[in-house]
């Protein structure tokens, strides 16, 4: 036997051959995703990661684009900070709701809070409070947060319910 056969990752009580988690991100999305969380927390059910993933990352192309982001920063599981896609945001409210005590939800990048729902502002995610934009009102020149916008592109007044009113100087008919 030649000394290479002997030698390397394939020969008998080796680990085995290296593996590719963006590989096998493509080639089998739903596998990586269930191992990454599986690993992240032990008590998690296998099933239950499985159809949280399914039910979040429905599309064989939106499931390889959540296995990548987690295969590409699998600390996101423990820490819930964004930069991340909406989808994993999603995953990760899905697995906290199915029972998942090490999983993270998502962290507000303005405050940190961890969140149950949240808004997007390019590949952050927000709390309500954090998401507020507040801008001069181009009618009073108040700082409001922006609510509606003028036909330039300027912030605008809140719009208010409409008050029924009387005509000035009608009086009543009971007479």
């Amino acid at each position: 036997m030649p000394a290479s056969e002997g030698c390397g990752r394939n020969a008998p009580g080796s680990p085995g051959p290296v593996t590719d988690p963006a590989g096998d991100a493509v080639a089998d999305p739903v596998g990586v995703m269930v191992t990454l969380i599986a690993g992240a927390d032990p008590g998690l059910d296998r099933h239950v990661i499985r159809a949280a993933a399914a039910a979040v990352a429905g599309g064989r192309a939106k499931q390889r684009r959540l296995a990548l982001a987690l295969a590409g920063r699998p600390e996101i599981l423990s820490d819930g900070r964004s930069p991340a896609p909406r989808a994993v945001a999603d995953l990760l409210i899905a697995l906290v709701k199915a029972g998942a005590a090490e999983i993270s939800p998502p962290a507000c990048a303005g405050c940190g809070k961890l969140l149950r729902t949240f808004q997007r502002c390019g590949d952050d995610w927000y709390c309500s409070v954090c998401s507020e934009v507040r801008e001069p009102c181009a009618a009073c020149g108040r700082t409001l947060r922006v609510s509606s916008r003028d036909r330039a592109g300027r912030p605008g007044p809140r719009r208010r319910a409409r008050r029924s009113r009387a005509p000035v100087g009608v009086t009543s008919l009971r007479d």
